[in-house]
């Protein structure tokens, strides 16, 4: 008679076998971490080992700790109930008139700085470059000869993009001051400007809510390839390891180059691209990485240049590689152009802002790399100020086009606009404007008229979000970075 084996022995067994299944899922799990490690993740999930979410897409952002003075008696509330009102701050700040503007004549640097940057530019060298005789722009150029910095609101776009939260529950308007002169001009009063906070985490009952960020937190090229790997797969031309573009006019291909896909094109949803201004049918934005591509012609401009310079790469791999496959060009393609964006970043954005960085000295696996809501919300936000009325468009010897330059209220969110005399009028024009001083005075398309009436201010809207994300006052911020 065959005896059952004991109840220890059973166990042990059992034991035996949850920890193989267990060793097999870890060795299988550490194959594919292997096998992606040599490129980058499109969510930005994994780049720390021990933490794969620290800077991944759709994280929360980090909270640095400071004096709670100034924040609401509960962690949900608004902040800043003490404080003048959005609009009744900005119409302050905006006394002085705007053709009085300081710009950074002494400096020598350009608008570029703003949307993009750069340091001892060569203004003929990138009239050259820029010619519409060069169909291909190479990005290479631009670094090395002309030293320009691709950063500005480029490199924000790259960072960050705060998740909107419901538009009933999360709704907190701004109050509009009865007899305002851009907005109640008839005294009505009671007037509000629509705002929807943030979507939000909240460790526990006793912690402030904190946003969350849809996108990567590194320097990735998030804006030109996304964030999601559907988008990503939507934007792939899937042969070469291009990216797909467009030509905006077949009678202009040879002067204007290849552009941005139609929405309308791609297999994304015709709402995934932001259209804030609702000027032009949801298909017939321009498809980015990052929702806001479309937002001016400075930014289209740009994110173009790298889509560019990224088939220029593949082109180049696969003349130098004909064995490899088109995962293969796109990936190798990407990890270049990635490497572009972070040197010039780190080498030539950051020190023309006056920021020496100490020596990179190897990977930190105990730095969260996430986005601090301080940062995103004030910080990085200096650049507003800097912002003119008009985007110059001129041709290769510095002259105005004959369509014009453009007015930034009739180009923003308007690609049909920005995209009508192609991109590099818009990219000289940047270079041979002195760029404006960081101060608290701004355009009047910022400050009033972005979208036409009614329509939504970045400037009033940078002020209204410190309260929305329990942004401290800065002076209690301040503090705990030791600045005065």
């Amino acid at each position: 008679m065959c005896r059952s084996p004991p109840i220890a022995q059973l166990r042990q067994i059992a034991l035996m076998a949850a920890t193989l299944a267990i060793l097999l899922s870890l060795t299988a799990i550490a194959q594919q971490l292997t096998q992606h490690a040599k490129y980058r993740s499109i969510d930005g999930w994994g780049n720390n080992l021990v933490h794969p979410e620290w800077g991944a897409a759709n994280t929360p952002f980090v909270r640095l700790q400071v004096p709670t003075v100034g924040y609401s008696n509960t962690t949900s509330q608004l902040t800043g109930s003490d404080r003048p009102t959005p609009r009744n701050i900005s119409l302050a700040l905006m006394a002085t008139n705007y053709p009085d503007k300081r710009r950074y004549t002494e400096a020598a640097t350009s608008d570029m700085l703003t949307y993009a940057g750069e340091d001892g530019i060569d203004e003929t060298r990138i009239c050259e470059l820029l010619s519409p005789s060069v169909p291909t722009i190479s990005m290479l150029f631009l670094l090395v000869l002309l030293r320009t910095i691709v950063a500005g609101q480029f490199f924000d776009h790259d960072l960050d993009k705060t998740k909107d939260g419901n538009g009933t529950r999360d709704a907190a308007p701004i109050p509009i001051p009865k007899g305002d002169p851009f907005y109640d001009p008839k005294g009505v009063g009671n007037l509000t400007m629509p705002f929807t906070r943030s979507a939000y985490v909240q460790p526990n009952v006793s912690s402030y809510r904190v946003p969350i960020n849809l996108i990567t937190a590194f320097i990735d090229g998030s804006l030109v390839y996304g964030s999601d790997v559907r988008v990503t797969d939507a934007l792939r031309a899937h042969t070469g390891g291009k990216l797909r573009v467009a030509v905006v006019n077949e009678s202009k291909d040879a002067a204007m180059g290849s552009m941005l896909p139609l929405v309308g094109s791609v297999n994304i949803s015709a709402t995934y691209m932001a259209n804030d201004a609702n000027r032009v049918p949801g298909g017939a934005l321009r498809a980015a990485g990052d929702v806001r591509g479309n937002v001016d012609p400075p930014v289209l401009a740009l994110q173009t240049l790298w889509v560019r310079e990224h088939n220029r790469l593949a082109s180049e791999l696969a003349a130098q590689q004909p064995d490899w496959d088109d995962e293969k060009l796109f990936q190798e393609a990407r990890k270049w152009n990635i490497a572009y964006m972070q040197r010039v970043c780190f080498y030539e954005y950051i020190p023309a802002l006056g920021i020496t960085l100490p020596l990179y000295r190897g990977y930190n696996a105990s730095v969260d790399p996430s986005i601090d809501v301080f940062f995103s919300t004030v910080a990085y936000r200096y650049g507003h100020s800097e912002v003119t009325d008009i985007i110059l468009r001129v041709d290769d010897e510095g002259n105005e086009i004959p369509e014009g330059h453009l007015l930034l209220s009739q180009a923003y969110f308007n690609p049909t606009v920005s995209l009508s005399a192609g991109i590099e009028p818009v990219l000289r024009g940047l270079t041979v404007r002195v760029q404006g001083f960081v101060e608290p005075r701004f355009s009047q398309a910022v400050q009033n008229f972005l979208f036409g009436l009614p329509g939504v201010r970045p400037f009033l809207i940078s002020i209204r979000r410190e309260g929305p994300s329990s942004i401290v006052k800065q002076s209690n911020f301040f503090e705990v970075l030791r600045l005065s």
